[in-house]
């Protein structure tokens, strides 16, 4: 399950996608400046969330596009980026 963020938490990127009514977002969140989390996490059941920690953007940057190729071949769509 998630953490709470506190204020050294930064989101920098957030997709929401959309399949059959149901809602997933995949996030990556800036942690101090240092290390990043890519969350997966299921709308309809938050404590499935899935959370990997990299040592910076890049690689973050890299399994979040992993990620979102997956769930559009899923069959998955993009309704909310930010």
């Amino acid at each position: 399950m998630r953490g709470q963020r506190d204020a050294a938490n930064a989101p920098i990127v957030r997709w929401i996608f959309e399949r059959n009514g149901d809602a997933i977002t995949c996030e990556i969140d800036m942690n101090n400046g240092r290390t990043c989390d890519v969350a997966l996490i299921p709308h309809w059941d938050a404590a499935a969330s899935v959370v990997e920690r990299f040592d910076g953007p890049m690689r973050a940057i890299e399994r979040h596009a992993e990620l979102a190729v997956a769930l559009l071949d899923e069959g998955w769509t993009v309704t909310d980026r930010k």
